[in-house]
């Protein structure tokens, strides 16, 4: 994939690539845009959890040091209905 984040989904789609509204180990959680993520955001499923959560892994940076944004490499865990689509491995 190429570009912006957001333009993921339309690009796996395009390629014939699965995605779902549901996550899979392996799986490039994909956010469209929205305040949060002017650009979209992507991050890879690393593990679901018994309770519907799912551990995501992500980079970023931010040249605002301090900011939400201000890290290299990070995992988390937010509910599955975060993402906007999972693109499947």
């Amino acid at each position: 994939m190429l570009g912006n984040a957001f333009e993921w989904g339309t690009q796996a789609a395009n390629a014939g690539i699965p995605t779902s509204n549901t996550p899979q180990i392996g799986a490039i959680a994909q956010w469209d845009k929205s305040s949060m993520y002017p650009l979209g955001h992507v991050a890879v499923v690393e593990k679901i959890n018994s309770d519907g959560t799912i551990l995501i892994s992500e980079s970023s940076y931010s040249p605002n040091i301090g900011s939400k944004w201000d890290f290299l490499y990070r995992t988390r865990t937010i509910s599955a209905n975060e993402p906007s689509r999972f693109i499947l491995p």
